[in-house]
């Protein structure tokens, strides 16, 4: 199928927004309805009955590609948690933790000019389960493997300690795939 790229990339067609569940049907979002376009789709889709389509102005490429660039621009200086794409809102969202959604949101603005389909909205570091997350287990930069020492506080918030040697200030860690948060103080 041409939605996947030999480097096993996944590749969606520039006109696929995406497709979710409504009132029993399998609403089918498309930027295009021209005839050759809808052709193509009602070919792949025209046994099922419950079939309907919508069109909306943003493809799933193009926001995914400014749900990434967004993330890239702001993760240096705020807590960005999740990046997604609300497919029903036909937008990208980025989820920014300590309730500095607001002032992200104006800066932003003002930083592009335009909106450009994206929502921030109010996020929250991963609580990770404390039966799977102890001292000795494997935390990571994605570039690097560390320790975990133990929990503990830091000005009032749950945190961790470790001996990263190489972690850097403002670094975001993770436990296997799942964020746990950004590097906030270091001492040597």
């Amino acid at each position: 199928m041409e939605s996947f790229a030999a480097d096993a990339e996944i590749v969606y067609p520039e006109e696929f927004v995406g497709s979710y569940i409504e009132d029993n049907k399998l609403v089918v979002e498309l930027t295009c309805d021209d005839e050759y376009i809808m052709e193509k789709y009602e070919t792949l889709l025209r046994e099922f009955d419950c079939v309907v389509y919508k069109k909306v102005e943003y493809s799933y490429n193009y926001l995914c590609d400014l749900a990434n660039e967004t993330n890239v621009q702001l993760r240096e200086a705020y807590p960005v948690t999740k990046v997604y794409v609300d497919v029903i809102n036909n937008c990208a969202c980025i989820e920014i933790a300590d309730g500095k959604e607001a002032e992200v949101d104006a800066q932003y603005r003002q930083m592009r000019n335009h909106s450009d389909h994206v929502v921030f909205k109010p996020g929250a570091y991963a609580q990770p389960q404390t039966l799977r997350l102890f001292g000795g287990s494997e935390i990571n930069n994605r570039s690097c493997w560390f320790t975990l020492g133990f929990w503990g506080k830091y000005q009032g918030r749950l945190a961790i300690i470790t001996c990263g040697h190489d972690l850097m200030w403002k670094d975001r860690i993770y436990y296997d795939s799942d964020f746990l948060g950004i590097v906030k103080y270091q001492k040597f």
